[in-house]
C-alpha cells in the first residue's frame, strides 16, 4: 500500500479509528477492464458479501453507544455499498444477498434521509424470488422506510406481509417489527 501510496496510484484516508484507501477511478475502470467475465463475477461476488458482513455488523453498531461512528464508516462505504447492491441485483446475483444487505442498511438510509435511494433497492430486491427469511428482512425494511416517508399505504402492505411471513416462519423479532411498522 505504501508503495501505491508514493506512486499516487491510491489515496489514503484518515477515517477515525482506521484508514481508508480508495484507487483512482481511471485505474480502477481499467484494472477492472483487464478481468476475464469468470474472474470478474467473482471478484464483485466477493465484494458483495464483504459488504454484506460489514452491513450487518454495522447495523448492530446503529443500535450501540457508537451511532455517529457507524453513520461516518457506512457514509464514506456508500459507493461500494451501492456496487455490491447492485451487482446482487444484476443478471446472476444474488437477490436473497441483496435483500439482506438492504435490510441491514435500512437504518443508514433512515438516518442520513437516503429513503429514495433505500426503497428502490429494497423493491428491487423484492421483485426477484426470495427465500422466505430474505423476504421477510426486506419487507420489514421497506416498510420502515415507507412509514419514514409518510406512505403508510406501503408501510402497511410491508407490513401485513412480514407479519404473515414472521408468524409463519417463528421469528418473534420479524413479527415485532413488522407491528411496529403496522404500529406507526
Amino acid at each position: 500500500l505504501a508503495a501505491l501510496r508514493e506512486r499516487s496510484l491510491i489515496s489514503a484516508e484518515d477515517a477515525g479509528p482506521e484508514m481508508r484507501f480508495s484507487m483512482l477511478e481511471a485505474l480502477r475502470e481499467f484494472a477492472v477492464e483487464r478481468l476475464e467475465p469468470a474472474e470478474r463475477s467473482e471478484m464483485e461476488r466477493k465484494h458483495a458479501m464483504a459488504y454484506l458482513r460489514f452491513a450487518e455488523e454495522a447495523a448492530r453498531g446503529l443500535q450501540s453507544r457508537d451511532v455517529a461512528g457507524w453513520l461516518y464508516r457506512l457514509e464514506g462505504q456508500h459507493d461500494n455499498l451501492r456496487a455490491a447492491l447492485e451487482h446482487c441485483l444484476g443478471p446472476g446475483g444474488d437477490a436473497g444477498m441483496a435483500a439482506r444487505l438492504a435490510g441491514a442498511l435500512a437504518g443508514f438510509w433512515e438516518h442520513h434521509g437516503h429513503f429514495p435511494e433505500g426503497r428502490r433497492f429494497l423493491v428491487r430486491a423484492l421483485a426477484a424470488p426470495l427465500d422466505p427469511a430474505s423476504r421477510l428482512v426486506a419487507l420489514n425494511a421497506a416498510g420502515r422506510l415507507a412509514v419514514c416517508q409518510g406512505d403508510s399505504t406501503e408501510g402497511a402492505k410491508y407490513g401485513a406481509e412480514a407479519l404473515a411471513i414472521a408468524t409463519e416462519l417463528g421469528d418473534r423479532r420479524g413479527e415485532a417489527l413488522a407491528l411496529k411498522n403496522l404500529g406507526f
